[in-house]
């Protein structure tokens, strides 16, 4: 355990945010630290990762290449390696990487304008994401967008289903 707190200290030393991701089997600590950038700006590339491993008590880490600008969103532990979901702003595409920079899977998502906030939930055993669109603006102007809805994508055979779920512009009226 004397790895966990170094990694512990080790994360909370980062100096700009980070993410921090729990594998589903409890098996990693992962820490993703940014590089003092924000997602709406150039300089994207949050694509080194730290972990910890609870079953060795070992830390390690990778740095994902060959990506440009892109961000690790999550990881996941899937046929008993570390698996990345990320975002690459080139192409606007989301990549199923491993460690080795390998591309296991790729989709395309169009960017949501800026009204819009996306919610990703990836089931990595399923092999789906599931992108969940909110509009932020409150006030909109007739133009605006503001249908909530819900893309279910699956990796293994490109499908891609859409649903609408509510048009705020109607409660509104």
């Amino acid at each position: 355990m004397q790895q966990l707190g170094q990694t512990v200290q080790l994360i909370s030393g980062f100096e700009t945010p980070s993410s921090v991701i729990l594998t589903e089997d409890l098996s990693h600590l992962i820490a993703v630290p940014h590089n003092g950038a924000s997602d709406q700006v150039t300089g994207r590339e949050h694509t080194k990762a730290i972990f910890y491993n609870f079953e060795s008590n070992k830390v390690d880490a990778v740095q994902l290449k060959g990506l440009g600008e892109a961000i690790i969103h999550d990881a996941e532990i899937k046929k008993g390696r570390i698996v990345w979901l990320v975002r690459r702003f080139s192409d606007n595409s989301w990549l199923i990487m491993t460690s080795a920079s390998e591309v296991i899977s790729q989709l395309s998502q169009p960017m949501a304008p800026p009204a819009i906030r996306t919610a990703i939930f990836w089931l990595p055993q399923q092999d789906i994401i599931w992108f969940l669109r909110l509009p932020t603006v409150l006030n909109p102007d007739p133009e605006s967008d503001l249908q909530l809805s819900l893309t279910r994508c699956d990796l293994g055979d490109g499908s891609r289903i859409e649903i609408d779920l509510i048009d705020f512009r109607e409660l509104l009226e």
